[in-house]
Parts: C-alpha cells; sequence; structure tokens
C-alpha cells in the first residue's frame, strides 16, 4: 500500500498479457523483489478523496480556431469575475472548463460578453460557454486540475521553502525552483514534481560585455531584469545594433517606464539584441542593460565560469531529493498528494535492465562476446573488429590537415594511426598538409584532399572557427570523403584519438562491434527524424531534413535517406515518408521505427497503410528526450543515489520512462527518456529492450549516448544540411555524420 486507502496496482487486460508472452518469450522469468533494489520517482499520486467534485463547461465557437489559447485565457477571465472560492482551469486532455461548481450558460454570459467587449483577438470567435454534464471526465482531468488549480493555493508557500535554499558561488547566484506537470499511471491521476536549479550571473549582461566585447552574444540565455513578476526568458537570436541607432525606434513603442529609463541612459555603443523567447513565436529586442544572463552548463566556458563553481552547480541525487522533499510538503499538508512512488510499495510500475532481459553485450570479429557499457579500442585490437572497410588497396591512404598553427600535438596524427592499426588497419600511408585559418585556403585544401587518391582525411581546426568548420566539412562530405576534425583544445583530451579512430573507422564503412545478440523482435531498425530551423523574420519555424537510419538487428549500420522539405511543424507528410520507406528495402519485414519525438499527424496512419501494401510489421516507437521525471535509487541509509541504466517506471502498457546512460558527471542525477509505443505488435518492454540496445552500439565514441545511435546523430544531420553540409546523394550506405 502507498498509503492507507487504496493499493496502486499495475492493472493490464488479458491482451496486453498475451501479447507480452506471445512476443516477449525471450525474457526469463525474474522474481523483481529479490532483484531490484528500492526504486523512487517523482510522481506523487493524488488523493482523489480530497479533490472536489469537478464539473465541465463546453467552449462554443465559431470557425476553427486554436482552442487550447482562448481556453486558457478563459479559465483566468472567469476566476476574475466570479468568487474568490471557486477554482477554474482549462483542460487541454478534454478541451473542456472545469470548476468545482456547476454553473449555467446564463451565469456565463456575462464574462463572455466581457471578453467579447476587451476586443482581444484570442475571443474573436468566441461564442458562448455551456455546461456540460455529460462529459466524462477521467484521471488526466483530476491531475490538469490539481497541477493548473490548487496548485495556486501552495505556490508561494513552495516558492519560499526554496527561496530559503538559495545559495551564492561567485559569480553567479542559484535559486532552485519547484515545477509541476499532470500525469496519469496506470490509470490513476498523478503530479509530476521537479525541482530545477536557476543559475544567474551576478553581473548584467552589459557589465560581462564591458569587460568583454568580444564575447559571443548569440546563444546566450537570458531574462528580462525590468520586471519581477513573470519576467521575459530567452535566447538571443542575433545582434541588432548599437544602441544609437536604433533608440528613437524603441522608444517609440512606448515601453515601461523602467525600460524607458535604460534606453534613454545606456550608452550609444551599447548593442541592441533581438531574444527568442524559451516559450512562443514572437522575438523581441533588448538593450544588453535590461537583460541578466542565465547561466546554462554549454555556456560555462564561454562566461568563464571556475571549474569549482561548475562542480557546485550539478545537484547530486541525495540533494535533489532533499530539495524536492522540502518543496511537495504544502501539497501533502493539504491532502492533495500522497508520497512519491517507490518500488517497495507500487513495485508493478517498476523495472529494471535484468527484468526487459537487456544485456550491454556486444561481439568482434573473432566471435568474443564482451559484456560492458563501454567498449574500448584495446578490447577491439584483442578480438578483431567485425569487418574491415572496404579499401581499394593494401594500406589506408589518411591525409592530415593541420589549419593555422596547433599547439604541441604531442604526436596525435601517430596516436590516431595506432588506434586505426588496433581496429584493425595495420599499413597506414599518412601525408601532412597545412593550410592558412582563412575559409580561401582551406577550400582550396579541401578540394585538393577530396579530389585526390586518399582514403579518409583528419583536419586539425583552430577552435571556435565554425566558418572553417563548414567550410571543410562542406567540400570534403560533398565528393564523399570520410573525415574527421579535432579541436586544438582537445589534442590532449585522453579518449580523443580513440573517438576520431573509431569516427574513422565507421565513416570507411568498418563495423567495430555488432550487437552479441540480434533484437528477436525485428529485422530492422530505423531511426526517424525531423530536424527544424527558424524563419528568417517571420513567426513559426521550418522543418527541414528528414531523415532515416537503417541499422540491422544486430546493430550493424546498412545506411540512410534524407528528404530535404520546407513544411510547417514536425510533421511528414505521407507522399515524402512513403519515399523515406521504399518498398525494396522493407518489404515482408519487422520494421522497428525509432521516432525522434512523437509520431504526428498522419504518419501513424501512413506507416499502416505501408503495413498492408508491403506484406511488413511497423513497430512505431517515439522517444521523447525531455519532460520525464527522474528515477533515483535509495542506499542502505535511504539516502537517493543514481538509478543504474536500464531502471525504468511504467507509467502504462504503452508508455514508460527509463534510464538509458549514466550521466556524465558521478554526483548528478540520470535524465530519462519517454518511450512510446504505437504499435500493438510490440510491448513496451520490447521498446524499452531496443532503446538500451542501440544505446551501446555508437561507433563514434567510446562512451555510449543518452539516445539510441538510431536517433542520436538526427539533430546534427540536420544541422549540417541546414549549413550547407551534405553528402552528394540522398541516400548512401556510409554514416558521414559520425
Amino acid at each position: 500500500m502507498l498509503a492507507s486507502e487504496q493499493p496502486f496496482l499495475c492493472v493490464r487486460n488479458d491482451r496486453s498479457c498475451e501479447r507480452d508472452r506471445r512476443i516477449f518469450s525471450h525474457v526469463p522469468l525474474i522474481d523483481l523483489r529479490v532483484l531490484m533494489s528500492t526504486l523512487l520517482t517523482e510522481l506523487f499520486p493524488i488523493q482523489t478523496g480530497e479533490i472536489p467534485q469537478l464539473h465541465a463547461c463546453r467552449v462554443k465557437t465559431t470557425g476553427s480556431p486554436e482552442m487550447n489559447t482562448i481556453g486558457g485565457s478563459l479559465s483566468w477571465e472567469i476566476e476574475k469575475r466570479r468568487p474568490d472560492d471557486e477554482t477554474w482551469v482549462w483542460s487541454k486532455s478534454h478541451q473542456r472548463l472545469l470548476a468545482d461548481v456547476s454553473c449555467s450558460a446564463e451565469e456565463l454570459s456575462p464574462i463572455v460578453e466581457a471578453c467579447w467587449e476587451s476586443g482581444r483577438d484570442r475571443f474573436r470567435k468566441l461564442d458562448s460557454i455551456v455546461p456540460d454534464p455529460d462529459a466524462s471526465l477521467g484521471p488526466e482531468t483530476v491531475a490538469e486540475y490539481v497541477a493548473q488549480g490548487l496548485w495556486h493555493e501552495v505556490k508561494y508557500d513552495i516558492f519560499n521553502r526554496l527561496k530559503a535554499k538559495a545559495l551564492t558561488a561567485d559569480p553567479v547566484h542559484i535559486r532552485r525552483r519547484c515545477s509541476r506537470s499532470p500525469r496519469v499511471v496506470e490509470g490513476h491521476p498523478a503530479l509530476q514534481l521537479s525541482v530545477k536549479s536557476e543559475v544567474t550571473h551576478q553581473r548584467t549582461l552589459k557589465q560581462i560585455w564591458d569587460d568583454r566585447p568580444d564575447l559571443p552574444l548569440e546563444g546566450l540565455a537570458v531574462k528580462d531584469n525590468t520586471k519581477d513578476r513573470r519576467p521575459l526568458k530567452g535566447t538571443i537570436d542575433e545582434t541588432v545594433g548599437p544602441l544609437s541607432a536604433h533608440r528613437t525606434r524603441l522608444l517609440g513603442f512606448d515601453p515601461p517606464e523602467k525600460m524607458k529609463d535604460l534606453l534613454r541612459s545606456a550608452s550609444d555603443d551599447t548593442p541592441v539584441v533581438q531574444v527568442e523567447p524559451f516559450s512562443g513565436r514572437r522575438t523581441y529586442e533588448y538593450v544588453l542593460d535590461a537583460l541578466d544572463v542565465i547561466v546554462h552548463p554549454r555556456h560555462y566556458d564561454q562566461l568563464q565560469i571556475p571549474r569549482q563553481v561548475q562542480n557546485k552547480l550539478t545537484l547530486s541525487p541525495k540533494n535533489r531529493a532533499e530539495l524536492l522533499r522540502t518543496a511537495v510538503q504544502p501539497l501533502k499538508k493539504k491532502g492533495y498528494v500522497r508520497s512519491p512512488l517507490n518500488s517497495e510499495k507500487a513495485p508493478s510500475v517498476f523495472g529494471t535492465a535484468e527484468s526487459i532481459g537487456y544485456i550491454p553485450a556486444v561481439r568482434f570479429g573473432d566471435g568474443a562476446v564482451v559484456e560492458d557499457e563501454t567498449i574500448s579500442v584495446r578490447s577491439i585490437k584483442e578480438h578483431g573488429s567485425a569487418s574491415l572497410p572496404p579499401l581499394d588497396s593494401s594500406s589506408m591512404r589518411l591525409a592530415i590537415l593541420k589549419i593555422g598553427t596547433p599547439p604541441n600535438t604531442g604526436g596525435f596524427g601517430g596516436k590516431v594511426q595506432n588506434k586505426l592499426s588496433d581496429l584493425g588497419l595495420e599499413s597506414i600511408a599518412g601525408q601532412v598538409f597545412s593550410a592558412d585559418p582563412t575559409e580561401t585556403d582551406v577550400r582550396a585544401k579541401a578540394q585538393d584532399i577530396s579530389t585526390s587518391d586518399f582514403d579518409a582525411a583528419l583536419a586539425l581546426l583552430p577552435d571556435h572557427r565554425d566558418a572553417l568548420y563548414r567550410t571543410w566539412k562542406q567540400e570534403t562530405v560533398s565528393r564523399d570523403l570520410p573525415n574527421q576534425v579535432i579541436l586544438h583544445g582537445t589534442l590532449g583530451e585522453r579518449f580523443a584519438p580513440d573517438n576520431i579512430a573509431l569516427g574513422l573507422f565507421a565513416k570507411m564503412g568498418g563495423v567495430p562491434y555488432v550487437l552479441a545478440e540480434p533484437l528477436p523482435y525485428a529485422d530492422r531498425v530505423v531511426g526517424l527524424d525531423i530536424g527544424r530551423v527558424p524563419k528568417e523574420r517571420s513567426d513559426g519555424t521550418m522543418s527541414v531534413a528528414a531523415s532515416t537510419h537503417l541499422y540491422g538487428a544486430d546493430g550493424r549500420f546498412l545506411g540512410y535517406r534524407l528528404e530535404e522539405a520546407s513544411v510547417e511543424g514536425e510533421t511528414i507528410p505521407p507522399s515524402r515518408l512513403r519515399r523515406m520507406f521504399p518498398p525494396e528495402a522493407y518489404e515482408e519485414q519487422r520494421v522497428l521505427v525509432h521516432r525522434d519525438g512523437p509520431f504526428r499527424g498522419q504518419e501513424i496512419q501512413t506507416f499502416q497503410e505501408l503495413e498492408q501494401e508491403m506484406d511488413s510489421a511497423f513497430h512505431l516507437v517515439a522517444v521523447r528526450k525531455q519532460g520525464a521525471p527522474r528515477l533515483y535509487e535509495l542506499d542502505n541509509d535511504r539516502s537517493a543515489t543514481q538509478a543504474p541504466k536500464g531502471s525504468y517506471v511504467r507509467i502504462s502498457d504503452q508508455s514508460a520512462h527509463v534510464v538509458s546512460s549514466p550521466p556524465p558527471f558521478e554526483g548528478s542525477t540520470p535524465r530519462l527518456l519517454q518511450v512510446h509505443v504505437r504499435s500493438e505488435s510490440l510491448s513496451i518492454e520490447e521498446a524499452l529492450h531496443s532503446v538500451l540496445s542501440f544505446s551501446i552500439m555508437h561507433h563514434g565514441s567510446v562512451r555510449p549516448p543518452r539516445l539510441p545511435v538510431s536517433l542520436h546523430y538526427s539533430d546534427s544531420v540536420a544541422s549540417r544540411l541546414q549549413d550547407g553540409i551534405r553528402p552528394s546523394s540522398q541516400k548512401g550506405p556510409l554514416p558521414y555524420w559520425l
């Protein structure tokens, strides 16, 4: 029992159980009570007995407006005009207004009229609000009501409790925040709570820029410091120019007084930047004086955050769990939620790598099987690569281009050659070239090398020279020359030679290792993704570069296919999706599709049609990187520690959240992947097994990625296409992006 009321059970229908027995029969039966240590997640079951009876209202409109925009604003307008003891929220799951009171259409009519009189565009198509007594309100609505409505009763108490936990580590200030999301776990309403750190620089962006006028501003995360409540937060998109050229125009927009004062007093040479909000499509212009810097880990070096301070910014599992315990107290006092789900009281909700049959085992060229999450070049040398690259001659011909004047390389080129030899390329003929750090010279040398008789190339590139990187890649990738880039600043890193050698080896068609046991439920594994780029000077986004990465059931890379298209959103149109799955490659196959993000639009319907046409089975698995609750393991002292890889929390028959890789820092808490099955022919356990298995098939690094390799490089493929880096053909057999 989780509490004194009712057990939290995993209830599954007979069809689901029979499917799992039929399809997942390769997994041995394991007593989880013996095998599993205590797991704890950030999901808090809602005590429905403390939740008032909910009533639904339907919002009638003319035409087909964006209902979530109207509904969210309506709930706020109603609460302003109704008694203070009423709570109104908008349910996205049911597209209804929810309230703890029953109201007639006549009672709500004045509110509708007030919305019309406001003149706001979002209410232009609002017609009426009518009670909907027949609405079927399930656990989703209860969870939304708590997350959106009852949350406001305790949010200030939670804020103040976490405010007391703030700390300063020069030059940053760290505040703790608590976020919440409505969830349903095995048919029961729950609240997901997560503690996040907001790290801000103690100096304004203007003060930092005064000391470092060469500081790259694009990409920095910032927040408006002129507002105390709900300040805009976003990312600097571009530098517009000096304030002297824009002061009059910006003052003409009649900004708030505090912003006016900054615009009038700031120096003429202060940059004006364009900020894209974290949520929303519009961009806004700010003078640097009005912005504070939100410090993200990817900007530590750029902002010169000392290493000892960086170490303090990472929340350990123990500290994160303690902060969460502090934050949840007001909700527990109200009786709205119970203690978080854990494997002692709800064992059916949790699982481990062992419970789904996942073993990190790979097979080498001599048939040897090694069980390890990380595969070293030393292991490959000992047992031999699964297959060597096809070369035209007995020796590998390697070009090494030094761009600019690199620091002492410490014989880096020789180290890479030694590692390639360990992989099985024992005879290597290397030739060294030099180029000035200009686009013109790099382009000329890249063209010369690409059109010469080399099997692969290595470029040593100065740090922070994106234009040179693009130039080199544009010329070499377009001519299908396998190549790798290493930055001057990483020449001394321990595993750099290993990673470079592995990447070159795989790009040439070599296979260092394969899965020890091919997936028993699939013949092909495909990674499917669509990349995005922001529109220039307009609202919305343009999606480009839909891609598929095709693998065998043993993890062996078989080929890629690209479809460049400009479409709204992240939906792949049926015609393009069909081109990406040609019959000659997928007929009469069991195809497991890893989709980066949810399946959208007509994608599922298109796959169902392809199943019938090709006599194939498409197992559809959506993998999402964000939004999952953290998962902890409790030690003997009941302190929270890192949950091991393969630990998961089961949300339903179709959904689970899994630890797919240990975090890079020992003292940090893993971020889970959300895995959703969109096919009845595949169990959620098999989906998790496939994600974990393909996370160890990364042939470009000795460290496994967080995503399965089928998806790991999808964003990289899209961004390279946007930079003009593309192979000679839209399909090919070699992973040029490694």
